[in-house]
């Protein structure tokens, strides 16, 4: 299942819940990247790299 969504409607939400919505996000990536799973270093790669996009751009979308 998916689905398709316009960006521009997620700038209307307030401040708490778009912080509500990365706090969520990076728990999710947390959840795997500490798991006992061995011979993943792609996979770990790319969720150090989606860590660093939410920190990065986190702030920067809450002040929009």
């Amino acid at each position: 299942m998916f689905s398709i969504l316009n960006p521009e409607l997620t700038e209307t939400l307030p401040a708490y819940q778009t912080a509500c919505g990365i706090t969520d996000i990076m728990a999710h990536l947390f959840e795997r990247y500490f798991t006992n799973t061995e011979e993943v270093e792609a996979t770990d790669r790319m969720i150090e790299g989606h860590l660093q996009a939410m920190i990065h751009e986190g702030p920067r979308v809450i002040e929009v």
